[in-house]
């Protein structure tokens, strides 16, 4: 469950420019501070830096 979920988030950063907030809500987070350390374990970073890498 927490694959599917993480990789959902993934595609959502790479693909759109929804805050984060509602990232983690789409993704079954109720808090962002939880699907942001949801998502650095298990990637190795954080979703703000893959959609900073996203802009470049």
């Amino acid at each position: 469950m927490t694959e599917h979920r993480m990789r959902f988030a993934r595609d959502c950063v790479k693909q759109t420019d929804l805050p984060l907030k509602i990232m983690a809500e789409r993704a079954g987070y109720s808090h962002v501070n939880h699907f942001n350390a949801a998502f650095r374990r298990f990637f190795d970073h954080p979703p703000g830096t893959l959609r900073r890498n996203k802009k470049k």
